[in-house]
């Protein structure tokens, strides 16, 4: 966390936003569209080791993330914040739409954005992208800090089961996601921990 702040500062900096206010740092996730701020929700960050492979080097944060049994290959869904120019001429830091990597040793292939995934069959076979799905539904309720907060980020945003798409609704599901209104059930909520990849 503390690599994402120096890094983020960085980026401030080279943006030439103000340090006399620290500007509130918000996110759109490339999966649900849900809005955060950086820094409550914690997604986990691209290894050092795939950034170096990238031609930027820029934070990207991990929405979802597996390797095939036997496979060399990880695949990943990663998004970051990249300089834009505002109305006032002054660079501000805008989400971009995600990107899906293949990732080996020596190696990354970007194969688009998220969206290609579920509207273009066959980019992945059917097991991986449950793989992916699988990974991004525990990765989604860790960094919301478990199954209630994640279901009240989803109603208060107004995204519904039909806004989301079906392999991940279906993986959400399986861990417990409801989706509909502000939950008030009471449930034992423990954060998991982040997983590894």
């Amino acid at each position: 966390m503390k690599r994402t702040a120096r890094l983020l500062l960085a980026l401030a900096l080279l943006c030439g936003l103000p340090l006399t206010a620290t500007p509130q740092v918000r996110m759109t996730d490339p999966l649900l569209g849900l809005e955060y701020e950086v820094g409550k929700a914690r997604f986990g960050e691209l290894p050092a080791k795939v950034t170096r492979l990238l031609p930027d080097r820029r934070v990207r944060w991990i929405y979802a993330a597996y390797r095939p049994p036997r496979s060399e290959v990880t695949f990943y869904i990663v998004s970051s914040l990249l300089p834009v120019e505002s109305d006032g001429g002054n660079p501000i830091l805008e989400p971009d739409f995600g990107e899906v990597l293949s990732v080996t040793r020596s190696r990354v292939e970007a194969l688009g954005v998220p969206d290609r995934l579920f509207e273009e069959p066959g980019l992945l076979p059917p097991a991986q992208l449950d793989g992916l799905m699988s990974d991004a539904a525990r990765r989604y309720i860790a960094a919301f800090g478990g199954v209630l907060n994640l279901e009240r980020e989803l109603a208060v945003q107004g995204i519904g089961p039909d806004d989301v798409y079906p392999p991940l609704r279906t993986a959400l599901e399986a861990r417990g996601v409801m989706f509909g209104e502000v939950p008030s059930r009471s449930k034992l909520e423990v954060p998991a921990a982040e997983p590894s990849l």
